[in-house]
């Protein structure tokens, strides 16, 4: 299963928790994805421009708590959570 979130707020970091409904995961996993420059892309002379990093996931069984960062903290960011159940 995969979660996207993306927090609107430019000046303050969001707190999620999340909770899955009928499922127990085993493991949880975040990257994310973030610039500076909100028109910034790859291209064949950058192809790594823009690039995921690992992101710090908190989990207790169907439980996940994550921080979305804000937009002036890293530019414009996007965060992946994928979990995989149990």
């Amino acid at each position: 299963m995969i979660v996207r979130q993306v927090n609107p707020r430019r000046d303050v970091d969001m707190d999620l928790d999340c909770s899955l409904s009928g499922v127990t995961a085993k493991e949880g996993r975040a990257q994310v994805l973030h610039e500076f420059d909100i028109n910034s892309h790859n291209s064949f002379e950058q192809p790594d421009r823009l690039v995921t990093n690992p992101h710090s996931v908190a989990e207790e069984g169907s439980r996940f708590r994550i921080t979305l960062p804000s937009l002036l903290s890293d530019g414009s960011s996007a965060v992946c959570l994928e979990v995989k159940p149990s």
